[in-house]
């Protein structure tokens, strides 16, 4: 029998806005460096970062942050991301082993409470998780290809992790596939899609803040409130493609989805599909950031291609 539906929590929306605060400042880096090589750093950077907040809403899907000791660890795992964020603009400098320690910290808080619900199962997630975030903290020390590659490397084993979660268990105590699949997929449906729901939202804002600082101590004039409306317009747009009717339509086919086949299905829509969206808005921020002050004039690639990412019809 299925639970009954359940609210997202402050303190898991609270979470939201300090992971989002890493969101902001991948934006600040590539508004830095509107380079290709700067966007693919950041598009690393997030494909790593957003693996784990994945795993953690996830967690608190199962495992509500209902009791003091469950909300103390979330509130660790909050600070993990936190130093994540502030180290981000110099992760590749030398002091990038600071993001890798915060990371770090982040998977350890994870996978002690999630051992808390799952038991020996957790293993499973919190062996690839940690050299991943080994990965990540040796790439700190080195700079070039080799940073570049540990990188990689750490995306690759976060990649591999639910094939692993799927079959590793069942071969050591016997579970059939299907059973650990219906293990994996036990989420509840309204709490899973309102939290990442939630998440876009504050994603948005994060949009919306880049008018303001785009705009900064320039003039006030007819032409730049319209530039801010149309950026405004924008996020808008992208608001009105993912919540009217979608989000719904979403919920209704987690309720209908076996127990069995829901845990790929929320990787597919709420991992694999979020990647490009966040990132996206993330990549629309630094062009907002870097042509709100320049509306008359050509657009170089490296501003324009970053406002084209995230456009509903691309």
């Amino acid at each position: 029998m299925e639970e009954p539906d359940r609210r997202v929590t402050t303190l898991e929306l609270f979470f939201d806005l300090v992971f989002v605060f890493t969101l902001t400042q991948l934006t600040v880096l590539l508004a830095g460096d509107l380079s290709f090589a700067t966007a693919a750093r950041v598009a690393l950077i997030f494909l790593v970062l957003f693996w784990m907040y994945g795993a953690y809403a996830y967690l608190t899907n199962q495992v509500p942050p209902d009791r003091p000791s469950r909300r103390l660890g979330l509130m660790l795992g909050m600070g993990g991301f936190m130093v994540c964020a502030l180290a981000v603009p110099r992760v590749f400098d030398d002091t990038g082993v600071v993001f890798g320690l915060g990371f770090l910290l982040v998977v350890v808080v994870h996978t002690a409470l999630y051992t808390r619900s799952h038991g020996r199962d957790s293993i499973w997630y919190g062996v690839p998780n940690a050299l991943a975030g080994v990965s990540v903290t040796v790439a700190g020390l080195l700079d070039g290809l080799a940073a570049d590659g540990l990188w990689v490397l750490a995306l690759a084993l976060q990649f591999v992790t639910p094939y692993i979660a799927e079959r590793g268990p069942g071969r050591a105590d016997g579970r059939t596939p299907e059973a650990l699949r219906a293990q994996l997929g036990s989420l509840n449906p309204a709490h899973f899609v309102e939290r990442h729901g939630l998440l876009l939202i504050v994603a948005f804002g994060e949009s919306v803040i880049a008018i303001g600082i785009g705009i900064g101590d320039l003039p006030l004039t007819a032409g730049l409130f319209g530039g801010a409306f149309l950026a405004l317009a924008l996020a808008t747009a992208l608001w009105w493609t993912y919540f009217v009717r979608d989000e719904e339509r979403a919920e209704e086919v987690f309720r209908a989805t076996p127990a069995a086949a829901r845990f790929r299905l929320a990787m597919n829509a709420y991992y694999y599909a979020f990647l490009p969206m966040l990132l996206g808005i993330a990549f629309l921020a630094a062009g907002v950031k870097k042509t709100l002050g320049h509306l008359t004039e050509h657009l170089h690639t490296g501003p324009a291609l970053p406002s084209r990412a995230a456009s509903p019809s691309s």
